[in-house]
């Protein structure tokens, strides 16, 4: 990160930590196929994660307070809540 200024170095990070999260269910279903299939992905995933950070910087906090918040509904064990709100996450990011 050295050459990068720190709101480029906070971006690159966020960008990282957001991809992550990202494969985080598909490592919890054990299943090597779609863990293979998703870090093909990743690079691709990456790149629209950092586009879409780039365009509307205001979007790494607010992708933040979703990921809490699918979290929170895997948690208390509402499938239905963490689905809808995965699904809306994705949405917004893809209408960016």
């Amino acid at each position: 990160y050295a050459t990068l200024d720190s709101s480029d170095a906070m971006r690159h990070r966020a960008v990282e930590l957001d991809a992550e999260f990202h494969l985080l269910p598909c490592e919890f279903l054990g299943n090597r196929l779609i863990i293979d299939t998703m870090q093909q992905f990743s690079s691709r995933m990456v790149h629209v994660i950092s586009c879409v950070f780039s365009t509307v910087p205001t979007r790494i906090g607010e992708s933040i307070k979703e990921h809490r918040q699918i979290i929170e509904a895997v948690r208390q064990g509402d499938g239905d809540r963490a689905r809808y709100l995965s699904e809306r996450h994705l949405r917004i990011g893809y209408d960016i």
